[in-house]
């Protein structure tokens, strides 16, 4: 089976996550005809945060902790990462909404990717 292996396709941005959700659009640097269709997801900080990711062109999302009566878009990061949480995410330009259940900030580190075949 193929290995799919990933380069890194602009810079990495940080958010800083808080009980009020927070958000940021990602725009990958362009080059080389590659659309930029994955992003790399860190979170260095000690409580768990709650992503949504839409595409910049359709508007905004909030992002919210899922719950057993409202299932909720996105994704949750564990805290303290060790690697990076490898994403699809819309191709070129995307808006991130993450959100903690704590009142320790974690910070979100996002980085656009490519894959390589």
């Amino acid at each position: 089976m193929p290995s799919i292996i990933y380069k890194f396709a602009g810079p990495t941005s940080t958010l800083t996550v808080s009980t009020t959700p927070v958000s940021t659009t990602i725009a990958p640097t362009q080059g080389g005809g590659e659309q930029a269709n994955f992003a790399a997801f860190l979170n260095t900080g000690t409580t768990l945060a709650a992503v949504s990711v839409a595409p910049s062109s359709g508007g905004t999302i909030t992002a919210v902790f899922p719950t057993t009566i409202a299932p909720a878009l996105g994704f949750v990061l564990p805290a303290q990462m060790q690697q990076p949480m490898l994403v699809a995410v819309p191709a070129n330009n995307f808006f991130v909404s993450a959100i903690t259940n704590s009142s320790v900030a974690p910070v979100i580190f996002i980085t656009p990717a490519v894959a390589q075949s």
